[in-house]
């Protein structure tokens, strides 16, 4: 559907933009234009594209051309490369004379010149005054200075022949002379064409921008999808080209931009759009795709802009000619993969088959009006358009889906997260022998001997009213996310996080749980390191540690229940963790954990206390554990 809907646009913009039936005849001959019952209302300006009388390595002021000048004749609108001249083939340095007689059937008051950019300056006689000067024509490179000028030129007429001498002069670019068509019209006619180039152009450079900001936005949304920022570097490259070439928009917003670097500007948007394409295409295809000939592809275009940024405009625009070729094995390259992507019906092929398809019509179209064979306009502009905009369906409708599986996705975490809001730890499955999640019920339980380890952050409260929710949160994670790999590695799981602090259950060994309990200081001590070149305040954790039988199990309701461990041995280690922060302590064993120990030599440690704990009758003997036999600096950190 989409395909036959932007045929049809294609089809009405041919059909609106095609140009009427010219009333009127122009008679061309060797420097002289005959023009015969022109109508410029209906049938537009004139172009003047036959041969114009050529001078080289001359610069012939009007009323000083003889019979004895020797002349040559170049059609309008081509450069003077490749021309023979005395066994001699130009290349495009050197200054020259160009002039043409144009003879209407009547005299016009006012008329007009609409003059594209022409290599690389120039000087304008009309019937004998100078009228027009773009940059410094001279004889010689130290006397010229080129400039890009594509300008509207209005005069008085008051007679039916016009004489038009030019005086090019080009040292700065490979090619050189009228390398454009020059239009002659009434100012209304000139000036109506002139704006609906530039509104076209407009148009064209508008719709780039917004569609490439628009997929700069989709592509920082969703960074996985490498596809919308190389689309959105191709739309933003070609509409810088496009505004520094056809109507030179760049120069109305900066008339003074030096020439040389906007030279270098277009070169590089060409170069450098190129190798976007395969990537582009790579990432909406990748089966199709071949990662060695993109990033060869690449390095070449790379080449060809490093040679643009290190040499002169009449050094690098040689270049050009190479990177055509380049440029058309690209083309065949893609078109290729386009193709066979369609063969394998890949999703949305057809879409990009067409669009490649209509931006290739519009451009042969524009070549052969341009060689008169077909009348019609310059369709490039509504073509690229076209172009662009079906590669941009192809991407929201990529996106549309992915986004519509990120909908299901959610919909089915939702449904998971209904399943697992009943979730234990996995080690609780092995104490209570169940295979699966789904095996657990409301009740289950078991006795066990384990060591129970107890942390919390120290001051936490005070910290957190310094922080808002997202940095409360984002702290806490960063925290939590060095802690628990320590208690895993050591033969430990967590059984719950209780705000800041944790509760870690070990069964294989005590040893196990003290180890934990001095790495995680160590890596305390890391974690204020960093935190302190972030320019952020220091941490402190307290941790205690009992040892003794627990009973493990689900608690809650059928809609709603969680494991967890009910015993007086975890009061036990929650009272012996708080008393961390009362003795300016990091690690607070008590004396049955110690005793379970088989290595003492292991730790190093000294005794602390005994302490009457509320509800226990006998006192607890505690111990501070300074840290690992052999560590350098020990785990205690003392606030």
């Amino acid at each position: 559907m989409i395909e036959r809907l932007v045929f049809v646009i294609l089809f009405l913009l041919g059909y609106q933009s095609c140009s009427p039936t010219k009333s009127g005849q122009l008679e061309h001959k060797d420097g002289k234009l005959l023009v015969h019952s022109w109508d410029f209302q209906k049938s537009g300006s004139i172009a003047l594209d036959g041969n114009w009388e050529f001078y080289w390595k001359k610069h012939i002021l009007p009323g000083n051309f003889d019979s004895s000048s020797k002349k040559y004749f170049l059609k309008g609108g081509r450069s003077w490369n490749d021309t023979a001249i005395a066994q001699k083939t130009l290349d495009g340095f050197g200054y020259a004379t160009y002039r043409l007689q144009v003879i209407l059937d009547k005299p016009y008051k006012l008329l007009a010149l609409r003059i594209p950019y022409q290599s690389t300056a120039y000087r304008l006689f009309i019937n004998g005054k100078e009228a027009y000067t773009a940059g410094v024509p001279g004889k010689a490179i130290a006397k010229s200075s080129p400039i890009y000028a594509n300008t509207l030129h209005f005069f008085s007429a008051n007679s039916q022949k016009i004489e038009l001498v030019f005086h090019f002069s080009n040292y700065f670019h490979r090619l050189g002379g009228m390398w454009d068509i020059i239009y002659l019209g009434t100012p209304d006619v000139i000036s109506q064409e002139k704006t609906r180039l530039l509104s076209i152009e407009l148009i064209t450079i508008g719709c780039l921008i917004i569609t490439g900001f628009y997929h700069i936005g989709l592509y920082l949304l969703r960074r996985k999808d490498l596809s919308a920022i190389f689309f959105a570097g191709i739309c933003l490259l070609i509409s810088l080209r496009t505004m520094l070439t056809g109507q030179q928009f760049f120069f109305f917003l900066f008339p003074n931009f030096p020439w040389e670097v906007a030279v270098k500007l277009e070169y590089l948007c060409f170069y450098w759009v190129l190798p976007l394409f395969p990537y582009f295409y790579s990432a909406v295809f990748p089966e199709e795709s071949i990662r060695r000939a993109n990033h060869t592809i690449c390095a070449i275009c790379l080449g060809f802009g490093l040679l643009t940024l290190v040499t002169p405009v009449r050094v690098f625009s040689y270049s050009m000619s190479y990177f055509y070729i380049i440029t058309l094995l690209v083309s065949c390259y893609l078109i290729v993969n386009v193709f066979r992507s369609v063969y394998k019906k890949r999703e949305g092929s057809y879409v990009v088959v067409a669009g490649s398809l209509i931006f290739l019509t519009c451009t042969v179209l524009t070549i052969l009006h341009q060689s008169e064979i077909f009348h019609t306009t310059d369709l490039v502009a509504p073509g690229l358009v076209i172009f662009i905009f079906s590669q941009s369906y192809l991407l929201s409708m990529k996106f549309s889906k992915a986004f519509y599986a990120a909908e299901l996705l959610s919909e089915n975490l939702s449904n998971t997260n209904n399943a697992y809001s009943r979730f234990v730890p996995k080690e609780l499955l092995n104490f209570l022998n169940k295979k699966n999640i789904t095996d657990i019920r409301l009740g289950d339980q078991t006795f066990q001997e384990m060591t129970i380890l107890f942390s919390d952050i120290r001051s936490f409260t005070s910290l957190s009213e310094q922080m808002t929710p997202e940095e409360n949160f984002n702290f806490l994670n960063s925290y939590l996310k060095r802690m628990g790999p320590i208690i895993r590695n050591n033969g430990g799981f967590i059984d719950k996080y209780i705000g800041d602090g944790i509760m870690a259950l070990f069964a294989r060994s005590a040893e196990d749980a003290v180890q934990a309990a001095v790495d995680m200081i160590l890596e305390l001590q890391k974690y204020n390191e960093h935190r302190k070149d972030s320019n952020f305040s220091e941490i402190n954790i307290g941790i205690g540690i009992h040892s003794g039988k627990i009973i493990m199990g689900t608690i809650g309701e059928n809609e709603r229940m969680e494991g967890t461990v009910i015993s007086d041995s975890v009061n036990l280690a929650s009272r012996i963790e708080g008393l961390t922060k009362e003795y300016a302590t990091n690690i607070i064993i008590s004396e049955k954990t110690l005793d379970l120990i088989k290595c003492n030599e292991r730790f190093q440690y000294r005794f602390l206390d005994d302490i009457q704990v509320k509800g226990k009758s006998n006192k607890v003997r505690i111990y501070e554990v300074l840290g690992s036999s052999g560590e350098n600096s020990g785990a205690t950190n003392k606030a």
